[in-house]
């Protein structure tokens, strides 16, 4: 995807904007490919896609859902203002006990 003889690499935005813009003009998949320096099955991924999902971006990839809610981290972070001399190690054992919900130190 990132053109001949390069490995494969993201397409910026403004580069798929510009493929579904010639297709729109009428070029042909090879003539995008010409211009834009990008494979042919590239322009035609990028234009498939564009026509089914009306999407000219990436989707965001979903990530771990986060231990804490905001709620809650506050209440952990004012328990390093009250005691500032609190390891993150005593803070997770204060959190267990309060919100029976278990971490690592690092979290």
């Amino acid at each position: 995807m990132g053109g001949p003889n390069l490995p494969f690499k993201h397409v910026p935005v403004p580069m798929r904007k510009h493929v579904i813009d010639l297709k729109n003009r009428g070029y042909s998949f090879s003539q995008i490919s010409e211009i834009t320096k990008l494979s042919k099955s590239t322009v035609h991924y990028i234009f498939s896609k564009y026509e089914k999902t009306g999407e000219i971006e990436n989707k965001r990839r979903g990530c771990r859902p986060k231990k804490f809610s905001p709620r809650e981290e506050k209440l952990i972070l004012r328990k390093f203002k009250v005691t500032p001399t609190l390891t993150a190690r005593g803070a997770l054992k204060e959190v267990q006990q309060e919100l029976g919900k278990n971490a690592s130190p690092s979290t």
